[in-house]
């Protein structure tokens, strides 16, 4: 069960990141070159939500995971998301390093849209931001290696150092020049520096905070005491789940998302899992 949250999780922030980063009202974006990227300037007026829906309406039952022993099995283009020091430690032989944030500007090392790709991290959490992302640039092939490269070694399958893989410069392919820009602008701009991830343990610890106005006569800086938690799970996985029994816990299944975001208070913090 613990994998479906992750995956859940990953995919949640990016929607949900992208939707605080945009506005509501529609305009018409042109489709030109990847290249174009650095040229088109991020329309705040953009609205993302029908890009989303799209891809979350196309997720098929297995999320885009593909499992280690399926990659090592037929070779395809892996796409390691790491950063360089990370990915120069070992790696999968013939992966290309393109670190994340850098993703949405360098297409023109990937394959072609038709192809399948295999986005790879340490544990699969940048992987899946990445696949989202390349869905949604219209990669419908890309998909997460589950697990990362921490099942990928617990699956006993080889890591190399060397050679590593050189990026090569294809055409550049035909993308919607705005929606690149907005999701540059997401992975460069918006993106934490810890990937938005909280672990176990922050979070059983988040979920104890007391607000300072219950602790202190005069608090002297704000604390909202513990965040909003977010269950994106179905509402039947949702009522068999501990996150179930936080006191301030709600379940948002993943594929409604995009049409419920506009009622979430966004000026909490809130954590997904």
């Amino acid at each position: 069960m613990l994998r479906f949250r992750m995956r859940h999780l990953v995919l949640f922030l990016c929607v949900t990141m992208i939707l605080v980063t945009s506005a509501c009202s529609t305009v018409p974006p042109p489709t030109v070159s990847s290249s174009a990227t650095r040229e088109v300037q991020r329309n705040p007026n953009l609205d993302m939500k029908p890009i989303l829906r799209d891809f979350l309406a196309t997720l098929p039952a297995d999320w885009n995971l593909v499992t280690s022993q399926d990659v090592a099995k037929a070779p395809r283009f892996v796409l390691d998301v790491r950063q360089p020091d990370e990915y120069s430690k070992g790696f999968i032989a013939g992966a290309v390093n393109i670190p994340l944030r850098e993703l949405a500007r360098s297409l023109q090392a990937l394959p072609g849209m038709d192809k399948e790709i295999v986005v790879v991290c340490d544990t699969g959490h940048r992987a899946a931001i990445g696949m989202a992302v390349l869905q949604m640039l219209g990669y419908k092939k890309a998909k997460t290696l589950e697990g990362g490269m921490q099942a990928w070694q617990t699956a006993q399958q080889a890591i190399v150092t060397a050679p590593v893989a050189q990026k090569q410069t294809n055409p550049a392919p035909k993308v919607n020049a705005q929606i690149q820009a907005m999701l540059d602008y997401y992975l460069v701009h918006t993106l934490p520096l810890d990937w938005g991830i909280i672990h176990a343990a922050g979070l059983a610890a988040d979920q104890v905070l007391l607000p300072s106005s219950e602790v202190e006569a005069q608090p002297e800086t704000y604390d909202q005491g513990p965040s909003l938690l977010v269950d994106v799970d179905t509402p039947e996985e949702f009522a068999k789940s501990p996150i179930a029994k936080f006191h301030r816990a709600i379940n948002i299944p993943l594929r409604q998302m995009p049409n419920t975001i506009d009622n979430m208070p966004l000026k909490e913090t809130i954590d997904w899992a």
